[in-house]
């Protein structure tokens, strides 16, 4: 758990001690309220930090002047040039406005934004209030494409070798990954970069269970049993503890019928493993049955457990769809409320629950024939609402949404040798 945790927070801003350092706070312009856990970077180098919870921040520079661009999810990019270190820097950020839909008549239908549409797009992500596009040329190398939500490139770099996804973690941070390697990618407003490779190993097991930070907590999801079963903990001041436990009961007596302690004395007694004693076998039958590996026959009917940690309306809240229910916590990860589920019933869900960031509007969606089907769901109830269906645009590819505006990648099967592309739908 210790090393799990240092990991993941040192995936954060790259830091050094230098001779100089500068105070500031970070506020909202509209109602001067303190933002907390903003990215403050020194621009064209990889040194930054978070600001704290009241917006507070301090920087140590190499000299002056320094450039500090203040970065934070829902907020415009702001740059502020510091000359004097005795003088506390104030960063007044602007909020993006809100996307408001629009009386269109006629038929509104998603738009291409991607700028060339010779090469192929393999995977986007968010990065701050930017789009990220992994995409290719061809088979030797790959490119990263910084654009804003039109499409307009920013910034751009080519990437040498097989480069498969883009993933990006609890802090915001977005990784750029082959099949045994992953380097984190940095934009310090003057061009693209790739810092140092971690393992994708490291990236598999140790960061993606980070799911989210939050009040200035890092949440924790690990998966245990086969993935039948799921541990909650937040950390805090370098200190871990665990709040919540979440549990597929069929999936795990479906394990515990099939590998029950005559299973493993029978392997025992023809000398297929588990040579050890049987008062051991019968004590520890759990642990043995969680280090199984399992058949391609147990994989399709021991569906991993799903009970996604999500944000919303300024809570953290586990949505277990196998008990039916969406449960939410207080600040001190206490269970306070529950709101039963239904959506995830109907035929063709997905399985997802997609957060808008800006709007905090939760949606999920559904497939049908290959046919996406976009659903908001009630803020409060959880209960579909409005649902969006891309019925001109099959076997969609991803789909995020930010500020009211769904992204998606797409490729036209009608057309001959099309590339798929990414696209923009106004929801």
């Amino acid at each position: 758990m210790r090393t799990l945790l240092t990991f993941c927070f040192c995936l954060g801003i790259v830091c050094t001690l230098s001779a100089q350092t500068i105070f500031g706070v970070v506020r909202d312009s509209s109602d001067h309220q303190p933002i907390p856990y903003c990215n403050i970077l020194v621009k064209g180098t990889t040194k930054g930090v978070i600001a704290e919870s009241d917006g507070s921040f301090r920087l140590t520079v190499d000299a002056l002047p320094a450039t500090l661009v203040f970065r934070c999810v829902g907020y415009r990019v702001e740059e502020i040039s510091v000359t004097d270190v005795n003088k506390r820097v104030s960063a007044d950020l602007s909020p993006v406005t809100l996307y408001m839909k629009e009386v269109v008549i006629g038929v509104n239908l998603p738009v291409c934004v991607q700028s060339n549409k010779a090469i192929m797009a393999a995977d986007f992500e968010y990065y701050d209030n930017y789009l990220l596009l992994l995409a290719y040329r061809d088979t030797k190398s790959a490119e990263l494409i910084l654009s804003d939500e039109w499409g307009n490139p920013v910034s751009y770099l080519i990437v040498s070798g097989k480069m498969e996804s883009l993933y990006r973690d609890a802090f915001g941070k977005v990784h750029i990954q082959s099949a045994d390697s992953s380097w984190q990618v940095y934009y310090d407003y003057e061009k693209l970069q790739l810092l140092e490779p971690v393992s994708a190993f490291d990236i598999e097991y140790i960061v993606k269970p980070a799911k989210l930070y939050f009040g200035g907590r890092l949440y924790f999801q690990l998966s245990r049993y086969h993935e039948q079963r799921c541990i909650y903990m937040s950390a805090s001041e370098g200190k871990m503890s665990r709040f919540f436990y979440a549990c597929d009961t069929s999936g795990t007596q479906y394990i515990q019928r099939k590998y029950d302690i005559r299973y493993f004395l029978d392997k025992r007694k023809k000398g297929e493993g588990y040579q050890t004693s049987v008062r051991y076998i019968k004590t520890h039958t759990d642990q043995l049955q969680s280090e199984l590996f399992l058949d391609q026959e147990d994989k399709i009917f021991l569906r991993p457990l799903n009970a996604p940690l999500v944000l919303h309306d300024n809570a953290v809240w586990i949505f277990q769809f196998s008990e039916n229910i969406a449960i939410r916590f207080n600040e001190k990860q206490l269970p306070i409320d529950t709101v039963p589920l239904t959506f995830h019933h109907e035929q063709g869900w997905q399985g997802t629950v997609i957060r808008d960031e800006i709007t905090d509007q939760l949606y999920t969606t559904y497939v049908t024939g290959g046919i996406t089907k976009l659903v908001l769901l009630d803020p409060v109830t959880f209960r579909e609402t409005t649902a969006t269906t891309f019925s001109d645009f099959p076997f969609i590819k991803k789909l995020l949404i930010r500020n009211g505006i769904a992204y998606f990648l797409w490729r036209d099967v009608r057309g001959e040798g099309t590339n798929r592309l990414l696209y923009r739908y106004a929801i």
